[in-house]
């Protein structure tokens, strides 16, 4: 009985690699590579490249489960898209962002101008304010 549950077991394994395989639409030459088998005929004297063994992986990699792992692939999925959520988000702030601090640039300067108030003098207080920042940090 044990000799007979562990060949269902490689079949149920074999068979779940091959579905990967196919739902990655891989060529026959393709998946019987990955399956470990020796060419026949004349392509046994020509080699598939490591690069193009890599690719098919690679697209078959999202089909390979464990234990039907579709949660692992949602998971994956939920990510990728909270991923691009963020970078358009972020793509989106940015642009406000500089056109708040050139609005602030602006303001500052025309303040500046109507109370006559020189760069210099601006420049010396920043720095002054960067000092007891730095001595209140220690």
């Amino acid at each position: 009985m044990v000799g007979s549950k562990q060949r269902n077991l490689r079949k149920s394994l074999r068979d779940a690699y091959n579905g990967a395989l196919l739902r990655a639409n891989l060529t026959q030459e393709i998946k019987d590579t990955l399956f470990g088998h020796k060419r026949e005929g004349a392509k046994e004297k020509y080699a598939i490249s490591q690069a193009t063994i890599i690719d098919a992986y690679n697209k078959a990699f999202q089909f390979l489960t464990v234990n039907h792992g579709t949660q692992a692939r949602k998971d994956i999925e939920v990510m990728r898209q909270q991923v691009a959520e963020t970078k358009e988000m972020l793509l989106k702030t940015i642009p406000d962002q500089q056109q708040q601090i050139t609005e602030i640039r602006n303001l500052v300067l025309f303040q500046m101008k109507e109370k006559k108030i020189d760069r210099t003098e601006v420049k010396k207080l920043i720095q002054e304010l960067n000092e007891k920042d730095k001595e209140t940090e220690q």
